[in-house]
């Protein structure tokens, strides 16, 4: 019995030691084969890739999209001369970012379908950078000109008022000295009325007709006299008032224009 045992054991203990023979063999051979492994099959292809991932040098130069380089095409740097330009550049430029953005959904949705996909992501981000890089430059462009224009049309139109002013200044001064005329007439007017009615002639020699007023006839006379001239005098401190007010204002809004166009020449500088 145990002779037969001992012969059931035999080819149990011949398959264990040539299972042992065989592992000795293969599992170095396997391990090799894992070393070796990235100079054959697809390796070359993720050393690539990491390669070019790890190194932007690697990658070709990403250039603008067609869509923006034509855009750039029909405004190139320096091109824009006038606000209806400038506000058609901006226009194009808000429009056009939409676009990109579309641009790269669409990229992604392509790339999924593709091999090295985060690759193709990189290089679709790099398009988009480059896109909003030069629409940025050409918005920049456009909004610095507006700017220098609204600068410039303030300056003209500041200087114009001021040639109005100086070229209306001769007449301004015909002006007041006529005013001035005006009131000495009718002071002088005032006074002889006044003189009147004192029974006193401005004239030498003459007699005045007020001789023949009763004096309260006088009295009323000089009183209405007085009332003119305080109603007079009143009506002149009105009118001076209201001059020195319009001046003024003129001082106040040359200087508030001065102030201005100098804060917008500093910012477009």
């Amino acid at each position: 019995m145990d002779s037969f045992n001992g012969l059931g054991k035999q080819p149990e203990q011949s398959t264990r030691r040539y299972l042992s023979g065989m592992l000795k063999v293969v599992l170095p051979v396997a391990v090799l084969g894992i070393l070796i492994w990235p100079s054959f099959g697809l390796a070359p292809l993720y050393a690539a890739d990491a390669a070019s991932v790890a190194k932007g040098s690697t990658m070709e130069k990403v250039k603008t999209s067609p869509e923006v380089a034509a855009i750039l095409n029909v405004f190139p740097a320096g091109s824009i001369d006038s606000i209806e330009k400038a506000d058609q550049v901006l226009e194009i430029v808000s429009i056009e970012k939409k676009n990109v953005e579309a641009r790269l959904f669409n990229d992604k949705l392509d790339c999924n379908r593709k091999f090295l996909v985060y690759q193709c992501y990189d290089r679709a981000l790099e398009t988009k950078r480059v896109d909003l890089k030069e629409l940025h430059a050409l918005e920049v462009e456009a909004k610095r000109f507006k700017r220098s224009e609204d600068v410039r049309q303030r300056d003209l139109a500041l200087d114009k008022r001021k040639a109005d002013e100086i070229a209306d200044a001769p007449k301004r001064a015909e002006n007041v000295q006529a005013h001035e005329a005006r009131v000495k007439r009718v002071e002088q007017k005032e006074a002889e009325r006044a003189a009147a009615a004192r029974g006193v002639s401005s004239t030498p020699g003459q007699k005045h007709s007020g001789a023949l007023m009763t004096p309260a006839e006088r009295a009323a006379n000089v009183q209405k006299y007085e009332e003119k001239v305080e109603t007079s005098q009143e009506r002149q401190k009105i009118v001076e008032q209201k001059k020195a007010e319009t001046q003024s204002k003129r001082d106040k809004k040359a200087r508030e224009d001065a102030a201005k166009a100098e804060s917008d020449r500093k910012k477009a500088e």
